[in-house]
């Protein structure tokens, strides 16, 4: 995930609003260009925090394909981003272009009111420029549209089902009203989506955050899984050698104080292994008349 700090809001704001106070032209477009280019940067990197985000929770398990499907949670924002930011662009240029078409014709065009004589004026390729901005308006604000709607409510029904699934205490939030940050976005000519963003970011680091405690923790249960298999491993292992090994001492039929110094160890061994297991060997001791009855009863009654 790759963290975007504060000042960067601030900055590319600043920059993208800096060129309605400067007179000099040549320097408003380069501010304009550095404060757009801030902007797509952060919509992108937004959108491919996301999509990584959405990959890692894949990847453990924690979300399917078919959750994803469910949900309506689409994968790839980065493509909405894309679109969008290459409209914006398109958007921005051809505005500049009408702009300065308009401002070089500026005094012709008020003695104009005639459209075909306004036309004559500023040329086809004003025409051009107006129609294209025109579209390029209408399709940045429908993918801004969709990029909002993945960012927010498609994240916030994720985490929705994560907090299920986790256990966790999960806020219920109403889905967020696109259009109205829509309306608030134009309203503020663009200003609202910068605090938007910001916003969006701080949400992002948070859910990093919280996934990678939870990948922390989910390492640390394997690692003890292992640990206790392992264990589990070792301990069937010791019996089966312990079990073999007295097997073989019975074998041979000790009698007298050297069978009752083997009993001492036999009971001595088997209470260091798991007491069904050391059951099973002394069962299985008398089963195969290795040792009696009563001395089957003594050691199962010590070991119980």
């Amino acid at each position: 995930m790759i963290a975007l700090k504060g000042y960067l809001f601030i900055i590319g704001a600043i920059f993208s609003y800096a060129p309605l106070f400067l007179t000099n032209l040549a320097t408003a477009i380069l501010v304009n260009a550095v404060g757009i280019t801030i902007s797509l940067y952060i919509w992108y990197v937004l959108a491919g925090n996301r999509d990584r985000y959405i990959a890692g929770v894949m990847e453990s398990g924690a979300v399917s394909e078919r959750d994803l499907s469910v949900l309506g949670v689409k994968k790839n924002a980065r493509f909405l981003a894309s679109i969008y930011s290459t409209a914006f662009v398109i958007m921005t240029l051809s505005l500049t272009f009408v702009m300065r078409k308009v401002m070089e014709n500026f005094d012709a065009l008020q003695e104009v009111t005639d459209m075909e004589a306004m036309v004559d004026i500023l040329g086809i390729r004003y025409l051009l420029a107006s129609g294209l901005f025109t579209v390029s308006a209408i399709v940045s604000l429908v993918f801004l549209y969709k990029l909002l709607s993945v960012l927010l409510n498609d994240d916030m029904k994720l985490q929705s089902l994560l907090g299920r699934r986790r256990k966790l205490p999960v806020v219920t939030v109403r889905p967020v009203s696109i259009p109205l940050l829509m309306f608030l976005i134009v309203l503020s000519y663009g200003l609202f989506s910068w605090f938007l963003r910001y916003r969006i970011a701080v949400a992002q680091r948070l859910f990093g955050k919280l996934e990678a405690h939870m990948k922390e923790l989910q390492n640390q249960k394997t690692k003890e899984d292992e640990f206790q298999e392992k264990l589990k491993t070792e301990t069937a292992q010791k019996a089966a050698d312990l079990g073999a090994t007295y097997e073989r001492i019975f074998a041979n039929s000790p009698e007298g104080e050297e069978r009752r110094e083997i009993l001492a160890g036999l009971y001595r061994d088997l209470s260091e292994i798991d007491d069904d297991k050391a059951k099973n060997i002394i069962r299985q001791f008398l089963e195969k008349n290795l040792i009696s009855e009563r001395e089957y009863k003594r050691i199962d009654d010590l070991i119980s």
